[in-house]
């Protein structure tokens, strides 16, 4: 009789645990086709400007963020030249790319950035950048 107690003790434990190893499968697919998706929007950007538009409101609408930004630092204005070469409808930046034509300026700014800056909101860190 104890014995039966204890496997069906197990099993339940067993079930709950394949359970959990069950949605976080799930999930973890879904994270996967997200990246997935977000692979084939960067790869498929027409061009330069929908790229810089992929990389930011493509990336928060897929991420449900609040806020992107994203800094290039173009010393050469390189970037700049290749969007002021585009047609006229698609020569501006989208809203929240910048460039800074200065790498000592973006070091001021940022402690590194040679990686990407995520993490919550701060108000003394982020307003400064929004």
């Amino acid at each position: 009789m104890e014995k039966t107690r204890d496997l069906l003790q197990e099993n339940t434990a067993l079930r709950a645990l394949l359970d959990t190893v069950r949605r976080d499968a799930e999930h973890n697919h879904q994270v996967m086709q997200r990246f997935q998706q977000r692979e084939l929007a960067l790869l498929n950007a027409k061009d330069l400007r929908d790229l810089l538009y992929q990389i930011t409101a493509g990336m928060r609408r897929s991420f449900g963020l609040n806020r992107t930004r994203l800094l290039l630092i173009d010393p050469y204005a390189v970037i700049q030249e290749l969007l002021q070469s585009a047609p006229p409808a698609d020569a501006d930046l989208p809203a929240d790319v910048e460039l800074c034509s200065s790498a000592a300026d973006a070091h001021a700014r940022f402690s590194n950035t040679r990686a990407p800056w995520l993490g919550p909101w701060d108000d003394v860190t982020h307003t400064p950048v929004f």
